[in-house]
């Protein structure tokens, strides 16, 4: 369980951008960072969230970026690996989920001042798992703020998964 009362996970004088914060867990992730003091959080709803949305904020970003502490982190879906021939209605969203991949795996080739990482929520009570349970929103929203604190400096570049457990990470 992440503690958000933890000082090393204030996000105090941050500012964060969160796409695709209309619902669920991107919602959830703005109120994490609240809780955790961000200065500002700044939520944009779910058009084109998963290419052109983050693509034009990085183009604004990385320019003003901080060069101190700059964090990018975008979500994954579970259902990439999952074999086409069982997705045919969703190929678009699958497709578009490749893309954003790429794009944050290249990012920190491109930029390594900037701290990246790609998360996996887990199976997570969101609309479209509703009836399938999993763990609470909540998880992955901590695990998020957790995730841009120094403490997880170490997963620079590569894709974790919320319910792992910050400590089995560490190991």
């Amino acid at each position: 369980m992440i503690r958000m009362q933890r000082s090393l996970l204030s996000a105090a004088e941050k500012a964060i951008i969160i796409i695709g914060a209309g619902s669920g867990i991107g919602r959830e992730t703005a109120r994490s960072f609240t809780t955790a003091g961000a200065s500002h959080v700044a939520v944009l709803g779910h058009p084109q969230v998963n290419v052109k949305g983050p693509f034009l904020a990085l183009k604004a970003f990385v320019p003003t970026a901080n060069s101190l502490h700059a964090t990018v982190l975008a979500s994954t879906s579970g259902m990439t690996p999952i074999a086409a021939k069982y997705l045919p209605s969703i190929s678009g969203y699958i497709t578009s989920k490749f893309a954003q991949a790429k794009m944050m795996f290249f990012l920190p080739l491109d930029q390594p001042h900037i701290f990246t990482a790609f998360v996996h929520p887990g199976m997570v009570e969101t609309a479209i798992l509703a009836k399938a349970g999993g763990d609470a929103m909540h998880l992955p929203a901590h695990f998020l703020v957790w995730l841009s604190s120094p403490e997880a400096a170490y997963l620079n570049g590569r894709t974790v998964w919320a319910n792992e457990g910050v400590e089995e990470l560490k190991t």
